[in-house]
C-alpha cells in the first residue's frame, strides 16, 4: 500500500548529507534490519552497525529514519472496496517507529480488522510461523485468505502453508488477480 522504498531513499538522504556512497549504507541497512524487523533492536543499536566507521550522527541518522511513508491512493481505493464484502488484515515487516504512526493513522486503522507488525510479533513474512499467528489470530484457516505482497519472496512462506497469494504490480493488475480467485472487489 505504500509508495517507494524507505531503505535507497534513506540512502540517498545519508550520501547527499554525509557524502558517504549511498551503495554503502544501502546494503548495510539490508544487511543489519533482521533484528530491527524482528524488535530485538533498537534503532541505537542499527544506527551503530549500519553507520559504523562513518560520519553519519545518531541524531542525523534518526532524523533522516523518521521519513513519513506515503500511500498508494489507487491500492487505498481498492482496499476500500474490498472493505465492504471481506475482513482485511495487514501483516507487514515493519520498525517499531512506523508499526505506531501506521496502527495511529485513520486511513489504514478503519481499513483493518487487524494489524499484525514484525516487530511486535518477532517474526517476519518470510516465516511460516508469522502466517500462523496471524491464522490463529484471526481464526481462518490459509484456504480462506489471500495474501498480497509486492515482493516475491514474501509469498513463499504463506503459499507453502496453502494461503492464496498475490504478487502485486499494479493496481488493475491486483483486481484482476483477486477477481481470479473469485474476490469480489
Amino acid at each position: 500500500m505504500a509508495e517507494g522504498r524507505f531503505f535507497p531513499v534513506l540512502a540517498e538522504k545519508l550520501q547527499d548529507k554525509f557524502g558517504v556512497a549511498k551503495d554503502l549504507i544501502q546494503k548495510r541497512l539490508y544487511e543489519h534490519e533482521n533484528n530491527l524487523m524482528r524488535g530485538r533492536e533498537t534503532l541505537r543499536e542499527f544506527w551503530s552497525k549500519v553507520c559504523a566507521g562513518t560520519e553519519i550522527p545518531y541524531a542525523d541518522f534518526e532524523k533522516a529514519f523518521d521519513m513519513k511513508y506515503a500511500l498508494n491512493e489507487a491500492v487505498l481505493g481498492l482496499a476500500e472496496g474490498l472493505k465492504k464484502k471481506h475482513r482485511l488484515v495487514m501483516h507487514t515487516d515493519n520498525f517499531a517507529k512506523f508499526s505506531s504512526a501506521i496502527r495511529q493513522d485513520p486511513r489504514l486503522s478503519r481499513l483493518f480488522d487487524d494489524m499484525f507488525f514484525s516487530n511486535e510479533i518477532q517474526m517476519v513474512k518470510d516465516e511460516e510461523a508469522a502466517f500462523r499467528h496471524v491464522l490463529d489470530n484471526i481464526r481462518k484457516e490459509p484456504e480462506e485468505c489471500v495474501f498480497i505482497d509486492d515482493k516475491e519472496k514474501n509469498l513463499l512462506a504463506p503459499g507453502r502453508l496453502g494461503i492464496h497469494t498475490v504478487l502485486f504490480r499494479d493496481p488493475a493488475g491486483l483486481k484482476a488477480d483477486l477477481a481470479k480467485l473469485g474476490v469480489v472487489t
